[in-house]
């Protein structure tokens, strides 16, 4: 936030910001599983895939091996996978594990993109996400281009 302080206090946008920091809380097992089981059938609704059944109880065994595990982003991470590799059971994965395949599923898929469209360095979409952060000087995202 220290990085984006000037700018938000420059554009008047003070009320828009709070600046207190927020920790997401751990999600209990039947709050995890409906989660689960909304982003599941969404993504594989729109990935056509038919991914293996994950019991409330087969998630809550799944929340207690790792204390991520029990964020919201990890739980919808591993649907998402599920419904990536329907035939997988995803249980078996730590939730760092599920992020870190999902990461570089999406770092070949922004690799391929930039390979097709005949970019000098195939890595330069995949740089352009990971390298934004903001500018002091100008106020602004700035991003590091490849040279």
């Amino acid at each position: 936030m220290r990085d984006w302080e000037d700018f938000v206090n420059e554009n008047h946008a003070g009320h828009l910001v709070d600046t207190v920091a927020v920790k997401p809380g751990e999600l209990d097992g039947r709050s995890a599983h409906r989660l689960y089981l909304s982003a599941l059938g969404e993504a594989s609704t729109k990935l056509d895939t038919i991914p293996l059944p994950v019991s409330e109880a087969a998630l809550a065994k799944w929340l207690e091996q790792a204390p991520e595990n029990k964020r919201a982003l990890f739980v919808v991470a591993a649907a998402v996978h599920s419904a990536i590799h329907p035939e997988d059971e995803v249980v078996r994965y730590s939730g760092r594990e599920v992020v870190r395949e999902l990461a570089k599923r999406e770092r070949y898929r922004l690799h391929e993109i930039a390979q097709d469209c005949k970019a000098y360095d195939p890595e330069f979409l995949a740089r352009l996400l990971t390298d934004s952060r903001p500018c002091r000087r100008r106020r602004c995202i700035s991003y590091s281009l490849p040279r």
